[in-house]
């Protein structure tokens, strides 16, 4: 309880920083803005933690808007905010737009490794393995795949060099493929069983011998064994419905008359 008190303390405090570093950016931008732009990230790592991701992704969008406007701004800031922007995304099912930070982080990362492997190679598989868990989530197999491999390529390397850090991430990727390839294996099965049952359908209705309607491997039975019951159904109703006229009949002719007066 006293945890909880002091995370909302802190986070009160941040929100009121935030709102005077803006007023203060306001007068003077040249001076502020580095110190305003730090307390907004700041601000979205705690809204993060807390798990309030509508406010985080605000105030992120709020970041990426300064670094875009700052022609100086550093790449590795925007990758790193287009990252985050991507993982919150993520975290609402906001599919599309967490594909498109992702990618956009990728596009920095990739030029930034190229020019300083050693410092961005966690940064590239990470944001590869993001797309990875991205694509299997919306069941792209494909996508999916390969973005784990060319990640698992870059935490293979890392582990080499640093194992305390990079192992588990490693063996991490190598089970989310290993899991991806099973889901892959299923659906081929699936996709198949399905055309063998489409294949058992076109033949029942050529007239050939077939089955009942589970043999399509589809849940939905065929249509002509189904008009076949619909008919015997209406049949079968409509004899119930002349028994029971029937028997009302015989009934009334059986009362006693009554007798009229005198």
């Amino acid at each position: 309880m006293e945890s909880r008190t002091t995370n909302e303390n802190t986070l009160q405090a941040l929100r009121e920083k935030e709102k005077v570093l803006h007023q203060l950016v306001r007068e003077r931008p040249t001076e502020y803005l580095p110190v305003w732009t730090a307390a907004l990230i700041e601000l979205g790592k705690l809204l993060y933690q807390n798990h309030d991701f509508p406010s985080c992704e605000q105030t992120w969008k709020q970041v990426l808007d300064i670094f875009q406007k700052n022609p100086k701004a550093n790449r590795a800031d925007l990758a790193s905010t287009y990252n985050n922007l991507g993982t919150i995304y993520g975290k609402q099912r906001k599919y599309c737009e967490s594909e498109d930070c992702f990618l956009n982080a990728l596009y920095y990362y990739r030029n930034l490794f190229k020019e300083a492997e050693g410092t961005y190679r966690a940064y590239l598989a990470m944001t590869l393995s993001n797309l990875g868990e991205l694509y299997s989530y919306q069941r792209e197999h494909t996508k999916s795949e390969s973005y784990y491999r060319e990640a698992l390529t870059h935490y293979k390397v890392l582990s080499q060099g640093h194992p305390e850090v990079y192992k588990a991430d490693e063996e991490a990727i190598q089970n989310s493929l290993d899991s991806l390839h099973r889901e892959m294996e299923e659906q081929k099965g699936s996709e198949k069983s399905a055309q063998t049952g489409q294949g058992t359908q076109v033949k029942e209705e050529k007239g050939q011998p077939g089955s009942n309607s589970q043999a399509t491997g589809d849940d939905t039975p065929p249509q002509q064994p189904l008009a076949d019951w619909l008919a015997r159904y209406g049949e079968e109703l409509k004899r119930r419905k002349d028994e029971a006229l029937q028997i009302l009949s015989e009934a009334e002719a059986s009362k006693p008359k009554k007798k009229g007066r005198q």
